[in-house]
């Protein structure tokens, strides 16, 4: 089963424009205006921004503001971050 992305807008190396995207078997197989829904799993990501490969690199392991500390130190952070979450 495929699964086709629509509405958004796409951020790729070379621009910004308003596409559909078609991925299968865990690949990006196109990216183009209305690709054809039939038989794909819809994700509908209008007025959202998608990007391949981008992920947020903000954190704030160990980070201790006045008597209130955070509680993941680098470790455990790591880890949660390598599997995911």
């Amino acid at each position: 089963m495929a699964t086709l992305v629509t509405g958004g807008t796409v951020v790729t190396a070379t621009g910004i424009l308003q596409s559909d995207i078609l991925i299968e078997n865990g690949r990006i197989i196109a990216i183009s205006e209305n690709i054809d829904r039939t038989g794909q799993d819809i994700i509908d990501a209008t007025g959202c921004y998608v990007m391949p490969g981008a992920i947020d690199v903000h954190t704030h392991l160990n980070l201790q503001v006045g008597d209130e500390k955070v509680s993941d130190g680098f470790y455990h952070g790591s880890v949660a971050a390598a599997h995911g979450g």
